[in-house]
């Protein structure tokens, strides 16, 4: 992750479909955040 304080992230699914919904999601915002911090990995 971008912020030194966030290491690990917990979260609980039922199916691998929202495991794969989620997977989009993180990586949309974090290219979000990335772009508005100037960070890029």
């Amino acid at each position: 992750m971008s912020h030194p304080e966030i290491n690990a992230i917990v979260i609980g699914f039922k199916s691998t479909a929202e495991i794969d919904e989620a997977i989009q999601r993180v990586d949309r915002n974090a290219a979000r955040v990335n772009n508005q911090s100037g960070v890029h990995w």
